[in-house]
């Protein structure tokens, strides 16, 4: 367990060495191509992971398409999931405008207010899906990418969608909230399990 927390922190909180990438070897070759397309008037860079030589079932499974989480974090913590394409599925990275090595406007709010309206995301993804003409896929969503996921999924471009993935997602934020605060402990009584909580108490009071 030591080594998954260490392996979950060294991955979101940008440590020097072994990355994320790093500490999941390959289960097969990979080929990797990168790529990108102009959304809106900005780049955004996409990845793509096949196996190499092709699996026996590449042409069985469809793609799938990851979608991170943030808003802005880069796609690089979902990269161990690239080993499904040594399963036979082509996988899809890319950082959403304004993340990752994307395009990032100086000036968000003056030339790309759009990056700020919810609205802008599900219809980014869709941009991308069209750019690289799949007709069936998956989608996998991270955190913040369960809510893009989510709001691609019911809106009007989500034809093609065989199948929807959600880790650790968020569809009620009002619900999210109250889940997470306690009226007398704030988020201590809510999100720490018992045995931590104890402990806190227990070296607050020897204070």
């Amino acid at each position: 367990s030591k080594t998954c927390i260490w392996t979950y922190m060294s991955c979101h909180v940008g440590a020097a060495t072994p990355t994320c990438d790093e500490i999941t070897p390959d289960l097969c070759e990979l080929r990797q191509t990168n790529d990108s397309l102009v959304v809106k008037g900005l780049r955004l860079n996409y990845w793509r992971f096949e196996a190499s030589p092709p699996s026996g079932l590449a042409n069985e499974r469809l793609p799938i398409v990851m979608v991170h989480g943030g808003p802005g974090w880069s796609h690089d913590y979902l990269l161990p999931l690239k080993q499904q394409a040594c399963r036979g599925r082509t996988v899809y990275f890319y950082d959403q405008v304004g993340a990752g090595v994307s395009e990032r406007p100086v000036s968000a709010k003056a030339s790309a207010p759009h990056l700020f309206d919810i609205d802008y995301y599900p219809e980014e993804l869709a941009a991308l899906i069209r750019h690289l003409g799949l007709r069936r896929f998956h989608v996998l969503g991270s955190s913040w990418g369960t809510i893009v996921a989510q709001l691609f999924a019911l809106g009007p471009n989500s034809g093609g969608l065989a199948g929807l993935v959600l880790s650790g997602p968020l569809s009620d934020a009002t619900l999210y909230i109250r889940s997470q605060w306690d009226p007398t402990e704030g988020n201590l009584g809510a999100m720490l399990p018992p045995f931590v909580q104890r402990r806190l108490r227990a070296l607050d009071a020897a204070r």
